[in-house]
């Protein structure tokens, strides 16, 4: 009777720890979470709370456009681009982006790239081919293209993966882009 009440006080204390924010389960900032955010930029988080995170960004932009998401989504949409950190033997870098809707919440997030540290929980990652991503989450719900570069869009799931399309480059056929957004419902 002694070791029951024993034991329902450990689980209380810790219930009580839990659930008052001292229990911290790290965060891997490299972890692509698809329809949520990456590492720990969260879709629906303010630019303020995102510079929190990531410092100031380097520029923003309120023209914009993208291949992944509707165009009315766009209406008083700004881009806020960061600069990418230096990585030895990695050139044409692109930062970290976030696009904000008119009211300041992030509805989009794309992880820098190249950089094959990014992934997501079942290990999908930048420099994975293309056959890959098909293979574990079945074809996307639509396809776009723009330049050299494919967009496999799955708006169930909230993720979207940049193909590189130019044979000339090594790259070709493979992940080196993927960005994260409210998933469509459906």
């Amino acid at each position: 009777m002694r070791s029951a009440a024993v034991i329902a006080g450990i689980v209380v204390l810790l219930l009580g720890l839990a659930s008052s924010g001292t229990a911290h389960v790290p965060t891997d900032p490299f972890l692509v979470v698809p329809g949520q955010g990456i590492g720990e930029v969260r879709l629906g988080m303010t630019i303020t709370e995102a510079v929190k995170v990531l410092g100031n960004p380097q520029e923003s932009r309120s023209t914009l456009s993208s291949s992944v998401l509707p165009k009315q989504e766009l209406e008083g949409a700004t881009i806020y681009i960061w600069s990418a950190p230096a990585r030895a033997g990695v050139s044409n870098q692109t930062g970290f982006r976030a696009v904000a809707d008119a009211r300041g919440k992030i509805i989009e997030i794309m992880a820098p790239s190249p950089d094959e540290r990014y992934h997501t929980p079942d290990g999908l990652a930048i420099g994975n081919r293309e056959q890959a991503v098909g293979m574990r989450l079945g074809p996307p719900s639509r396809t776009t293209t723009l330049g050299n570069e494919k967009y496999d869009i799955y708006e169930v799931l909230g993720i979207a993966f940049t193909i590189e399309t130019n044979r000339q480059y090594s790259n070709a056929g493979m992940v080196n882009g993927v960005s994260v957004f409210v998933p469509a419902h459906t």
